[in-house]
């Protein structure tokens, strides 16, 4: 990495879920290696619980404004100095044309596994057809396999911070952590807890399904800017999802030597399975009541058992070393991209 070289991590920005935190690892990792580093919002939202994460962080960022041209041309303008690294569907689309437009080569990780419906769906299309002109990396292999041309696969990471003792209960408690949408399955999750009221149901997070929580016994704590905090509050994370690229919450629940049961979806078969808790046939309800009703027989010298080897699995792969050192890698080649003559008119437009 050359010391001029620059990095811009581009993003929406609008909710904090899995990829703004993967951002702000992101964004930490690349501080401790002095690698120069700043986010770049796509939209100045007047309320975003993402902005105020990057605040406690003290994490710099901009945030860009005007129309969408007016966007790419201050994308455009971003990239002559510096690598533009982009994340989500609506990010690298966007950089995409605005580093075609100055004759440069970006970075774009694909993190999510769902299709999504609708606009969504038509972002993900464009996000796909459109990646040959950037370089690519996914978090699992299911994604890395329906983008076209080379994407190497990386892990996703968390910070290894120290564990908080876990509060005993007399009640299996039971989380949640993610997008309150049918994707990540919060549906079912409420389904469960109508279906096992004898346990204590927590959820963490927002989104569309927020009004499945009504007339359950679900304690909703919303969106929390400590979730490392909550975890030693929980006895269990489910996480029942229909889609998944590798989930970040299941990271962060593991390094907090909680216990986990999930579906068999995404890349959650390399982190999950009976020695860290339970691994069920993607949609299989019964099996997943039955897991949640044998985890709650467990005592507790059993399910500190589970806990520490979830935490040590994390640390010895997950810790983002490789990770790093993939992207590294990628910003040198992006920086040293050399791109084709441009027509004079394109040089213009770029200046306004």
């Amino acid at each position: 990495m050359t010391p001029t070289l620059a990095v811009k991590l581009v993003i929406d920005g609008r909710h904090f879920g899995g990829i703004e935190a993967h951002l702000c690892l992101l964004y930490q990792r690349l501080h401790q290696q002095r690698v120069p580093c700043q986010l770049v919002l796509l939209s100045a939202y007047s309320e975003s619980s993402f902005k105020t994460q990057l605040k406690l962080q003290k994490i710099p960022f901009i945030e860009l404004k005007g129309s969408w041209l007016s966007k790419l041309r201050q994308l455009a303008a971003l990239s002559h100095h510096s690598v533009l690294h982009s994340h989500g569907y609506k990010a690298n689309v966007l950089t995409r044309l605005a580093c075609r437009l100055s004759g440069t080569r970006p970075v774009a990780t694909f993190h999510a596994g769902e299709p999504g419906q609708g606009r969504l769906a038509w972002y993900n299309r464009l996000d796909k057809g459109s990646a040959r002109f950037s370089l690519n990396v996914a978090v699992s292999r299911a994604i890395a396999e329906r983008v076209p041309g080379p994407c190497p696969v990386i892990r996703n990471f968390v910070s290894l911070a120290a564990t908080e003792a876990r509060t005993p209960s007399s009640c299996l408690r039971v989380g949640f952590i993610g997008r309150y949408c049918r994707d990540k399955g919060f549906d079912r999750f409420c389904r469960l807890s109508q279906q096992l009221p004898q346990y204590q149901w927590h959820s963490f997070g927002q989104g569309p399904l927020s009004g499945h929580i009504d007339g359950n016994a679900i304690i909703d704590h919303g969106h929390v800017h400590d979730i490392g905090r909550h975890l030693a509050n929980l006895d269990l994370l489910v996480m029942p999802s229909r889609f998944e690229g590798l989930p970040l919450a299941a990271l962060e629940a593991m390094a907090a030597e909680l216990p986990i049961i999930a579906y068999d979806v995404g890349d959650l078969t390399q982190l999950v399975n009976h020695q860290v808790g339970a691994l069920i046939d993607a949609g299989n309800h019964r099996a997943m009541i039955e897991a949640i009703e044998h985890f709650a027989t467990l005592n507790h010298q059993q399910r500190q058992h589970l806990g520490q080897q979830a935490r040590a699995r994390v640390e010895r792969e997950w810790n983002g070393q490789a990770t790093l050192a993939t992207y590294l890698s990628l910003y040198r080649q992006a920086g040293q991209f050399t791109p084709a003559a441009r027509p004079a008119f394109f040089d213009r437009w770029l200046k306004g």
